[in-house]
């Protein structure tokens, strides 16, 4: 399996030296990430924790808006197909008696696998995390201090 192409930032940011691998690429617009307006309160809240984790490493822009947009969705639907589970149990009583299985089951297992797509997309799993150089001057060490005072 091929492993897929990264782009210039995420290269420099991982610490790449090699100037054979590094090329100009567009710079997209940084700024305050704005939800959009019809995300519910669930998506709201995902969206400001990872807009506030993802800005304070530096690793979004404003043309990340509709991929953590449909992540914000994405994510509230695959918890209320894992609450189906929960409740109704991952087998149900067909109409002659017999058991059949939770359709929740299948869309929780699609959409996990569609969150991590993002996920490892936008750097969001720990094996992705890793491959992020941070020097002391980035603002990551900044995020790493609030998290290490909140303790």
């Amino acid at each position: 399996m091929a492993t897929r192409p990264k782009n210039t930032e995420l290269k420099l940011y991982e610490g790449e030296k090699n100037a054979n691998r590094i090329r100009d690429t567009p710079k997209p617009a940084r700024g305050i990430m704005r939800a959009p307006p019809t995300l519910t309160k669930a998506q709201r809240q995902m969206w400001d924790f990872v807009v506030g984790e993802l800005q304070a490493i530096g690793v979004i822009a404003l043309a990340d808006t509709g991929i953590l947009s449909r992540y914000c969705v994405l994510h509230e639907r695959w918890q209320l197909a894992e609450q189906a589970i929960t409740e109704h149990g991952a087998l149900l009583v067909s109409d002659d008696g017999g058991l059949r299985p939770n359709p929740a089951v299948g869309m929780a297992r699609d959409l996990a696998s569609e969150l991590r797509r993002i996920e490892v997309e936008m750097g969001m799993t720990p094996a992705s995390r890793t491959k992020i150089a941070v020097s002391p001057t980035d603002r990551g060490r900044a995020n790493i201090e609030r998290i290490l005072k909140a303790k």
